[in-house]
């Protein structure tokens, strides 16, 4: 073989190879644990309308969902039928929850 096509089959190898690296970040381990379902404030009534709709509703900009604005017929809601103006919407879920999201 000449210089030529070693070189090339060597350089065709160590590019194979570094397909065979996973491409995930390596962001390293959670920083807290697990979400504990209990309630960690009983006495606080929170209500959907009063503490997380007007979170989901900002502008997306600031950090709002308004994408799955079945009103405002939001991208987010034409792909998935996932409905997050309303409680009943959030907790019926949408295409890929495994309930009927009509």
């Amino acid at each position: 073989m000449s210089g030529r096509v070693v070189g090339l089959s060597v350089a065709g190898l160590l590019a194979l190879g570094g397909c065979l690296d996973p491409i995930a970040p390596d962001v390293g381990g959670p920083i807290v644990g697990r979400c504990d379902p209990a309630d960690s404030d009983p006495d606080r009534a929170v209500s959907f309308h009063v503490d997380v709709l007007p979170l989901l509703a900002r502008a997306p900009r600031e950090g709002g969902c308004t994408c799955h604005d079945q009103s405002r017929n939001g991208v987010g809601y034409q792909l998935s039928a996932l409905d997050l103006t309303n409680y009943d919407g959030l907790m019926r879920g949408g295409r890929s929850s495994g309930r009927d999201p009509r």
